[in-house]
C-alpha cells in the first residue's frame, strides 16, 4: 500500500514525539548515572530501577494529558480563516454623519471659519519680537500659532496681483522654508520643507482653498487657507492644522495688509531663538519674495460693469450655500452653480471612499485583535504545559532520590548487622532477624 504525504507527515510527527519521550527518559536517568559514577558504584540496584520507573511513569502521564489537549495552532488557523462575523458589525452611517464627514474632509467651510476665528483672535493676542515693519502676534489660546503681518503699498503691487500669485503660482516658489513641491490636483499639493537645526527636513500634504470673507465694512478680505490631508501617493511626516494668508484692502488706506498664519505645533518644542528666526527672518523674506513674484503678473482686462472680476474669489457664504444645495436636493440650484456640481460630487465620492476604507481598517483591526487573543492563549497554554512538565520532572527526581536514600539507609543497617552478628555467630543473627 502506497503511503500518502499526509501519512508521511503523521509518521514523522509520531517519530518526533517518540524521540522527545526518549530524550526525556535519558535526561531523567542521567542524574542517577552521575550519582552512581560519583560513588564509584557501577551496579544498578533496585533503588535506581525504582527511580527510572518513576521517571517513565511521570513522562507517560505527562504525554497522556498533553495529547488530550486541543491543538492551539489548529484553533489559530481556524480563527484566521473564519472570523466571527457577529463581532464585525458596524453602526449605520446616517446622512448627518455623512454631511459632517464631508464637511470635515473637504474643508470648504469649516477650515475657513476656524482660520478666520484664529485670525480674529490673534489680533487680541500677545505681540512678541518687536520688529520694524512687522507685527508679530502670538495666539492667546494656542501657544504654537503665530501671525506675521506686513503692509505693501498699492503703488508697488495690486490686490489682483497678490491674489493671482496665490492661485497661479506655487507656494514653494516664494516660501523660504520650502525646498520643493508637487501639485497633486484638486487643490492638494505635496511640499518638502528645508531642515535646519534643530528641525529635520519634513514633508506634508495640504489641501488649499481661497475665499473672500464677508465683512460689514466696505473692505475686501481674501483668505487662502491650507490644512493637512492624506494622499495615497505621498507620505507626510508633518501635520499642519491651520495655515494660510489673509490679504486685506481698506478704502481709507493706500496699503494692502498681508498676514501669514503659522502653525508650529508639528515641530514639537522649539527654542525661542528658533521661533524668533522663523518669525522675524524666514517669513518676512518669504513675503518679500511673494511680493516680487506678484509684481511680475500682468493685470487682467477690466470686467464689465456689474460683473465680478474673474480673479476675485467668491464670498465664503456663497460657498456655504452651494454645499447646502448639494447636501439637500430640495434646495433649488441656480444655473451659475452648475459648474460646481462635478467638483462637489467628486468630493462626496472621495468621502464615501474614505468611509469604506475606514470600515475595512476597522475589520482588519478587529481581526488582528481576535488573532492576537488566540495566539496569546496558545502561548499561555504552551507555557503552562512546559511548566507542568518541569514540575513533574522535578517531582519525579525528588521522589526517586528519596527512595534511593531509603534503600541506602537499609543497606547500611544490613551491613552493620553483618559486622555485629555475622562473624561466626550466625545463630544470633538469625535470632535477631526473626524476632
Amino acid at each position: 500500500m502506497m503511503m500518502t504525504p499526509r501519512d508521511l507527515i503523521d509518521g514523522s510527527s509520531t517519530l518526533w514525539n517518540d524521540g522527545r519521550v526518549f530524550l526525556l527518559l535519558i535526561g531523567s536517568a542521567l542524574p542517577i548515572w552521575l550519582f552512581d559514577r560519583f560513588r564509584w558504584n557501577n551496579r544498578i540496584g533496585i533503588d535506581q530501577i525504582n527511580l527510572i520507573l518513576l521517571q517513565v511513569l511521570s513522562i507517560l502521564t505527562y504525554n497522556h494529558f498533553r495529547s488530550n489537549k486541543p491543538n492551539s495552532q489548529q484553533s489559530t488557523l481556524q480563527a484566521r480563516s473564519r472570523p466571527d462575523q457577529s463581532k464585525l458589525t458596524h453602526e449605520p452611517i446616517d446622512d448627518e454623519r455623512l454631511r459632517m464627514t464631508a464637511t470635515t474632509t473637504t474643508g470648504q467651510q469649516d477650515e475657513s471659519d476656524q482660520l478666520k476665528t484664529l485670525i480674529n483672535d490673534s489680533r487680541n493676542g500677545t505681540k512678541i519680537f518687536p520688529t520694524k515693519g512687522l507685527t508679530i502676534v502670538k495666539h492667546r489660546s494656542f501657544d504654537s500659532i503665530y501671525s506675521v503681518r506686513v503692509e505693501f503699498d498699492e503703488d508697488e503691487v495690486s490686490l489682483e496681483q497678490l491674489v493671482r500669485c496665490i492661485t497661479e503660482r506655487r507656494r514653494w516658489e516664494w516660501d523660504r522654508m520650502c525646498d520643493c513641491g508637487e501639485d497633486l490636483g484638486d487643490g492638494v499639493s505635496w511640499v518638502r520643507l528645508k531642515g535646519f537645526w534643530p528641525i529635520k527636513p519634513k514633508e506634508l500634504v495640504v489641501q488649499s482653498q481661497i475665499v473672500r470673507l464677508a465683512s460689514s465694512e466696505p473692505s475686501i478680505r481674501i483668505l487662502a487657507s491650507s490644512h493637512s490631508v492624506s494622499h495615497p501617493r505621498k507620505k507626510a511626516t508633518l501635520e499642519v492644522k491651520f495655515a494660510g494668508y489673509l490679504i486685506e484692502k481698506y478704502p481709507s488706506s493706500s496699503t494692502l495688509g498681508v498676514t501669514q498664519i503659522v502653525d508650529l505645533s508639528g515641530f514639537g518644542g522649539l527654542p525661542d531663538f528658533v521661533v524668533k528666526a522663523i518669525l522675524t527672518k524666514f517669513i518676512p523674506s518669504s513675503l518679500n519674495k511673494f511680493k516680487v513674484l506678484a509684481q511680475g503678473i500682468e493685470p487682467s482686462p477690466a470686467p464689465s460693469k456689474g460683473e465680478r472680476p474673474i480673479w476675485l474669489p467668491r464670498l465664503n457664504s456663497e460657498s456655504s450655500e452651494k454645499e447646502q444645495v448639494q447636501m439637500n436636493p430640495k434646495v433649488k440650484v441656480s444655473e451659475d452653480d452648475d459648474d460646481q456640481k462635478p467638483l462637489v460630487l467628486e468630493q462626496l465620492q472621495r468621502v464615501l471612499k474614505d468611509l469604506k476604507g475606514h470600515e475595512k481598517r476597522l475589520k482588519q483591526q478587529r481581526l488582528n485583535v481576535e488573532t492576537g487573543a488566540v495566539t496569546l492563549r496558545k502561548s499561555d497554554s504552551s507555557s503552562r504545559r512546559k511548566f507542568l512538565g518541569l514540575i513533574v520532572f522535578l517531582v519525579g527526581i525528588l521522589v526517586g532520590f528519596k527512595v534511593n536514600r531509603i534503600f541506602r539507609i537499609r543497606n547500611k543497617r544490613i551491613k552493620m548487622l553483618e559486622r555485629l552478628y555475622g562473624n561466626g555467630n550466625t545463630e544470633k543473627l538469625l535470632r535477631f532477624l526473626l524476632l
